[in-house]
């Protein structure tokens, strides 16, 4: 029987909540119409043997940490799906999500990447679209006081981090994110991809370690002439900050240095070397700033 769907899941240390994440998928998803593939970047907090106890039908490939695409990459060159779905490790199935996006897929062969709406814990939106980088747009969002607050833990909770306003400022363009449109990219918590769209895209760049990953990939599978989609009638219930740290305030200046980094290779590969000339410099002085607010 051909295999529809191939779940790639990178794990990092992920004993907190992988457990959750696998089971939402086999209430929602049951073989033999999927594969899930856990591809570990080095765990040592118990991941790999919860893993291996409690779902040993699952496939588990190990690695050194070199990267969340290098992580995906594995995943993705061992599957076998009409479909693949990058998803993250703090994340759960809820209703019958992937097989509506399957169902949306098939009857849209144009479409190469589609990202679900996302949910917090609460079930309030959480933003799901993401923007191809732009030097002024990541200009803004360091400078923006409430951006730049909210990266704090303490400063989420006095700010009421899923406030109206917050999730406002995150939506941007993109609005109420309450209908199906063609968007820039979406959200690397859970990217449903066909098989052939990234067969002429190519997979994950692993030059980048952390960040960005998403908006590259979303950038060449446009590029290569398919449709990325938002697509709001699958949701899907994203722990933010679990995988990346974000909710450790202590973590937050490495990973705005890291995010900054990636966005530099990204402008130098896809825009040129003068423009990624440009947004080192523009970015520098803001960026600065706020690494030492956060570190203070």
């Amino acid at each position: 029987m051909q295999i529809d769907l191939s779940i790639v899941i990178v794990t990092t240390n992920a004993i907190k909540h992988i457990e959750n994440c696998l089971r939402s998928i086999a209430a929602w998803a049951p073989p033999p119409n999927i594969e899930v593939i856990i591809s570990d970047n080095g765990s040592t907090d118990g991941t790999i043997e919860l893993v291996k106890s409690k779902f040993p039908d699952y496939k588990l490939i190990l690695g050194e940490n070199k990267g969340f695409g290098t992580g995906n990459n594995r995943g993705i060159e061992i599957s076998n799906g009409r479909y693949i779905l990058v998803l993250n490790d703090d994340t759960i199935i809820i209703d019958n999500s992937l097989q509506k996006i399957i169902e949306y897929m098939d009857l849209h062969p144009e479409i190469g990447l589609l990202g679900p709406k996302l949910l917090n814990e609460d079930r309030s939106l959480q933003p799901s679209i993401t923007r191809h980088p732009t030097i002024w747009w990541e200009v803004i969002r360091l400078i923006s006081p409430y951006k730049l607050l909210s990266n704090s833990q303490k400063m989420r909770d006095k700010l009421n981090f899923h406030s109206k306003l917050f999730s406002r400022v995150n939506l941007g363009r993109y609005g109420k994110h309450d209908k199906i449109m063609d968007v820039d990219g979406v959200k690397g918590a859970c990217m449903f991809m066909r098989r052939e769209a990234l067969e002429v895209a190519g997979n994950f760049d692993e030059k980048i370690f952390l960040q960005t990953e998403e908006s590259d990939i979303a950038f060449r599978i446009h590029a290569a002439g398919w449709r990325v989609i938002y697509y709001p009638d699958a949701e899907i219930v994203h722990l933010w900050g679990s995988t990346t740290g974000r909710a450790d305030s202590s973590s937050s200046g490495r990973l705005i240095i890291q995010k900054y980094q990636s966005n530099l290779y990204f402008y130098r590969k896809n825009r040129g070397i003068l423009h990624s000339w440009i947004y080192k410099y523009c970015i520098s002085i803001p960026l600065i700033v706020r690494v030492f607010i956060l570190t203070i």
